[in-house]
């Protein structure tokens, strides 16, 4: 079964939202806490944009993109409570990745990657971005699955 880009922002939503310890989602080009007041914390952010590859037997694509798990934690003020947060967010975000694999075989993850996050942005927030890539069948792959969408 294919996956639209949609359907798999909506299953990240609902398995970080259904963790205990998620207070917010949203998703946007970049985190800007101006963009975000309603946000509160630990959130998680999906970051756009989202890049599509289509692999050589036309039948699979790949979807990478980045899952931010942020916290308050003010490096400037607090190195060892900044840390604790950015650790406590590679928790969480290990277990909502490990969720989504469990939860969904329509869709598998070729790779993860993480990096952590200190004093970003300008609300002093600290975490873990996750850079995924996600493997999922394609739509319309063959003649007979696009045709009725052409009239002429």
């Amino acid at each position: 079964m294919s996956l639209t880009i949609e359907e798999i922002k909506n299953r990240i939503k609902q398995v970080s939202l259904s963790h205990e310890d998620i207070e917010s989602f949203d998703f946007g080009e970049s985190f800007d806490v101006a963009n975000f007041k309603n946000a509160t914390y630990p959130m998680c952010f999906l970051e756009l944009p989202y890049l599509l590859t289509y692999l050589d037997d036309r039948r699979f694509k790949t979807i990478q993109l980045a899952i931010n798990f942020l916290g308050r934690g003010d490096f400037e003020k607090d190195r060892e409570y900044t840390n604790e947060v950015i650790s406590n967010m590679e928790l969480i975000g290990d277990a909502v990745i490990t969720k989504l694999e469990q939860e969904y075989t329509d869709f598998k993850f070729d790779s993860v990657n993480a990096v952590s996050l200190r004093d970003f942005s300008d609300d002093s927030l600290s975490g873990v971005r996750y850079e995924v890539i996600i493997r999922t069948q394609r739509a319309f792959c063959t003649k007979r699955s696009y045709n009725s969408k052409f009239t002429k």
